[in-house]
């Protein structure tokens, strides 16, 4: 299955596409030398081989602990912002941050809220409820003046892009 699905994706459009395609995989790839990335290197590289030999297998009975972790790390998304937005993500191998930390991002930012409250109600987390609600004041002050949420992560109001599937994830949240 997996090598289907893996021969599936290298066979997919022209030989140029493909080649571009796996060059930037390569690039991405190298960036994990770098010696700030070689501890995710490291991650990545466990998981992988975990997942092609078939050894991942469910966690019984560690629910709490699971969603605790899940939920830290959501929060060290906020905390790596200075706008109290989540970052788009974390990208060790990436070219223009030093932190592995990309700005922050309305859509992702939207999608997280109602996790993090869920998450609060569920475990009885006032903290992770004050921090979700801080995330939809972000919201509010980045949201552009018709209305609109924009595309992609938050840059000057004279480049925004509106984007109606951001706008509907920001307003789930």
């Amino acid at each position: 299955m997996r090598v289907a699905t893996a021969a599936r994706i290298a066979f997919r459009g022209s030989p140029r596409e493909r080649y571009w395609a796996l060059r930037r995989q390569i690039d991405r790839l190298s960036g994990l030398r770098r010696p700030a990335a070689r501890p995710f290197a490291r991650v990545v590289t466990r998981d992988w081989i975990r997942f092609m030999s078939g050894t991942v297998r469910p966690v019984h009975g560690r629910t709490r602990e699971c969603a605790e972790a899940a939920a830290a790390w959501l929060l060290r998304a906020q905390d790596a912002t200075a706008d109290g937005g989540v970052s788009q993500g974390y990208f060790p191998c990436h070219t223009t941050t030093t932190t592995g930390w990309l700005a922050s991002y309305p859509e992702t930012t939207g999608y997280i809220i109602p996790t993090l409250l869920e998450f609060a109600t569920a475990f009885r987390r006032d903290d992770v409820r004050q921090r979700a609600l801080r995330m939809a004041y972000w919201e509010i002050e980045v949201q552009m003046a018709s209305g609109a949420v924009q595309g992609g992560t938050v840059c000057a109001p004279d480049r925004q892009v509106a984007a109606v599937f951001n706008t509907g994830m920001v307003l789930q949240g």
